[in-house]
């Protein structure tokens, strides 16, 4: 979820994308048009979940995503480029429910909106290598503060982040799991957010670093703050001051909280997702998740 977010001042949806998603939501497929072919990705579309990993790899790959490496490979990691042309966009919104197309008006850039239709649209389509249910059939339901979960069918822990025109998604075997990504070739206030969010041991830590090298600490310590709060469901104005990362670049960070021992059984990652680009991915064995 994008640091962006916590930027002040309203801005106005543009009227295209208010005319697109009207559109969009008044659709109905003729009886001639079986929503469940309005594939993107045919081969994912039709793969059921076989258990033969490398078939589930090869298809992934087939359909865009890249497989990023993580430690101790404690999840499944993809990511996918979000860059897509108005006909891709329009056949990727096509694959939404009604639920999803207004949680995507929420956005009020026409890029924001494109975004996260992409993402769901992909969302989709991975989850159907990992259940074996048709794309346009899996139904989710969302936590109080909007983490998704599937429902009416297998059980399958995941998450998804994008920042900027990169999604990324990690799919964990029975373990609550959290992910967050964030481009980091931007302009952020990170001390007043820094400031804001994190512990006073971590905010004098960012001011001891370098200021080349402060940006990228602070991207960190946000993803992995990202991470953990998703894992646990809640909302991150819950958790400010109930525990801190004390060692974002080692492995697996560690995580101190003297008011939840739940919080210390959290483990986090920091998978590569590439250059302009960090992401953190945070695991909470099964035994500990209520």
């Amino acid at each position: 979820m994008s640091v962006s977010r916590y930027k002040t001042g309203k801005g106005k949806r543009d009227s295209n994308l208010r005319k697109f998603t009207r559109f969009l939501l008044q659709w109905q497929p003729g009886p001639q048009i079986d929503r469940s072919t309005l594939k993107i990705a045919p081969r994912v579309s039709e793969l059921k979940a076989s258990g033969n990993s490398a078939t589930q790899r090869a298809a992934l790959m087939a359909a865009g995503f890249m497989q990023v490496p993580v430690e101790n490979n404690c999840a499944d990691v993809w990511q996918f480029s979000l860059a897509a042309d108005d006909s891709t966009v329009t056949r990727h919104a096509l694959m939404l429910s009604s639920d999803e197309l207004e949680r995507a008006y929420k956005h009020k850039s026409t890029n924001g909106f494109r975004q996260f239709v992409v993402a769901r649209s992909m969302l989709r389509q991975l989850l159907a290598i990992y259940t074996g249910v048709s794309p346009a059939k899996l139904a989710f339901a969302y936590g109080p503060h909007g983490k998704p979960e599937l429902t009416g069918g297998p059980s399958v822990q995941f998450n998804l982040a994008h920042s900027g025109d990169r999604a990324i998604y990690a799919i964990a075997n029975k373990q609550p799991v959290g992910v967050d990504i964030e481009r980091i070739g931007r302009t952020v206030n990170s001390q007043r957010l820094a400031k804001r969010f994190f512990s006073t041991a971590e905010y004098e830590a960012l001011q001891g670093i370098s200021p080349t090298s402060r940006q990228q600490a602070f991207f960190r310590l946000w993803t992995g703050k990202e991470a953990i709060v998703k894992v646990t469901g809640k909302g991150l104005a819950q958790l400010i001051g109930k525990f801190e990362i004390t060692n974002p670049f080692g492995y697996p960070a560690l995580i101190i909280s003297r008011e939840s021992p739940q919080l210390e059984k959290i483990r986090l990652y920091y998978p590569d997702p590439g250059e302009g680009y960090i992401a953190a991915v945070a695991l909470l064995p099964a035994q500990n998740s209520r």
